[in-house]
């Protein structure tokens, strides 16, 4: 059986306040719902948000500047998005993908589409990916 994730649902209800953190241009820290890393070639975050929230553009700017830079470096990079219902628990992997954004040139060649995939469904499509991408890779 998989271990809960809710394993310490005291500390959930933390908030944490960035105040006194802005930085230059009015930056002020943001954060990361979920991050899975591959041996350094391939990441993997996630980011949800309330049914009718918007994601703010200093984060979405953040994401993109963080994936942008993984592509440089020769690694696989993927965000997704999803929205969610203002429930005290959300299990992440059941939640449908809203928007992706990744390292990939062309998205078409990644074959995916965005309001019919699950988070896990999506996830194990990038491991896929992956597998195709390291395989060529060690093979020129």
């Amino acid at each position: 059986m998989e271990k809960s994730n809710f394993n310490k649902p005291e500390q959930a209800k933390i908030m944490y306040s960035f105040e006194g953190i802005i930085r230059r241009r009015g930056i002020t820290p943001t954060d990361i719902d979920g991050f899975i890393e591959y041996g350094g070639e391939l990441f993997i975050f996630f980011e949800g948000k309330c049914e009718g929230v918007t994601m703010l553009e200093g984060q979405k700017s953040a994401y993109k500047s963080l994936i942008d830079i993984i592509g440089r470096g020769g690694g696989l990079a993927f965000c997704f998005t999803f929205e969610h219902e203002r429930l005290e628990n959300i299990i992440v992997k059941d939640q449908i993908v809203r928007k992706v954004y990744s390292t990939l040139p062309n998205e078409t060649d990644f074959r995916f589409t965005c309001g019919k995939f699950t988070v896990l469904e999506a996830i194990e499509r990038c491991e896929k990916y992956y597998d195709r991408w390291r395989k060529n890779k060690l093979t020129i």
